[in-house]
């Protein structure tokens, strides 16, 4: 469940990092790892997505709320949300929902 979590965080990052100028969801394009986890995602801009690391694909939109949100659904029961904060062009910040004390920060690799 932990993975699940770090993946939510990193989805939102990676948009924002992606590119500065553009919409955020075009700056989580791209591939991210999860700092400290090994853990590899990508977000492609049909808004589908795959997690390397449990060789699962999954679903994601960001949704703007009060905050901006990285939803990322793996299934219809299994739906994770992050906030999401951008640090800079190739890192982002994840604050999942159900667990506020836990920060993911994932990086750009492509």
């Amino acid at each position: 469940m932990k993975t699940t979590k770090i993946l939510v965080v990193l989805a939102p990052l990676l948009i924002l990092i992606t590119s500065c100028g553009n919409a955020p969801d075009e700056k989580i394009i791209g591939e991210w790892e999860v700092q400290g986890e090994g853990i590899v995602v990508s977000f492609k801009a049909d808004g589908s997505g795959y997690d390397k690391y449990h060789k699962r694909e999954f679903k994601w939109e960001l949704v703007k709320e009060k905050d901006l949100i990285l939803r990322i659904k793996f299934n219809e029961q299994d739906i994770d949300e992050s906030i999401v904060s951008f640090i800079n062009r190739d890192e982002i910040e994840l604050l999942d929902r159900d667990y506020p004390d836990d920060i993911i920060t994932i990086k750009r690799i492509r």
